[in-house]
């Protein structure tokens, strides 16, 4: 039927995206695992609301990282500024002491 037919391209694509992409950090959600996970609900014949929570679930997740990029981001961005800050001072001063030697 039509839940077999879903289920075997979802386990399809799983299997395919295993094998395509590295193992990234424990934890994280890999489109293969989203797969494995809606072909198991949809073999299960779970109700539709089920893969819609999944969905919704990892838009969730998805957003709240990026929150957390972008906040590391922020934080990262102010040390980069402060580190060039400090690093043309220094230049500055090599060069007026070298410039001091020379004269």
């Amino acid at each position: 039927g039509i839940n077999a037919e879903y289920m075997g391209i979802a386990t399809g694509l799983a299997t395919n995206f295993q094998s395509a992409l590295p193992t990234l950090a424990p934890g994280k959600v890999l489109p293969m695992n989203i797969l494995s996970e809606i072909a198991s609900r949809i073999a299960s014949d779970g109700p539709l609301d089920d893969i819609f929570n999944l969905f919704t679930s990892l838009e969730s997740q998805i957003r709240n990282e990026q929150v957390q990029h972008d906040e590391l981001y922020a934080r990262q961005q102010v040390e980069c500024s402060g580190e060039r800050s400090f690093r043309e001072k220094e230049i500055a001063e090599a060069t007026n002491a070298i410039n001091l030697a020379s004269d």
